[in-house]
C-alpha cells in the first residue's frame, strides 16, 4: 500500500511539475488531421474501420474465456466427488471382499 502512494505522489509531482513548464501542449485540430486519412490512403481508412471489430471480437473471446473457466470449475468439484465417492465404494468392497 505503501508503495502505490509513493508512487502516486511522485508520478503526480512530475506531471505537475511538466504542466507548469511546458503548459497544456495540445492541439485538438492537430490530432484530428493526424487521425483521419486523406483521401489516397485507403488501408489505414480500413483499419480505423475495422478497429471497433476487433476490440469486440477480443471482448467476446475474453467472456467466453471467462464462462467455460466458470463451466469447468463447477464439472472439475462435481468430478472431484464422483471420483471419492467411487474409490470410497471400491476400498468398501476390496475390504469386504477379503473378509467375509
Amino acid at each position: 500500500m505503501l508503495g502505490c502512494v509513493i508512487l502516486v505522489t511522485t508520478n503526480s509531482r512530475l506531471i505537475i511539475e511538466n504542466l507548469l513548464k511546458y503548459g497544456l501542449l495540445y492541439n485538438p485540430v492537430a490530432f484530428l488531421k493526424a487521425a483521419v486519412p486523406p483521401a489516397g490512403n485507403l488501408p489505414l481508412l480500413a483499419c480505423w474501420l475495422v478497429l471497433p471489430v476487433f476490440a469486440s471480437a477480443a471482448l467476446a473471446i475474453e467472456q467466453l474465456g471467462a464462462l467455460r473457466l466458470h463451466l469447468e470449475k463447477r464439472v472439475g468439484v462435481s468430478h472431484h466427488v464422483a471420483c471419492r465417492l467411487i474409490q470410497h465404494a471400491v476400498s468398501l468392497h476390496g475390504v469386504h471382499g477379503l473378509f467375509p
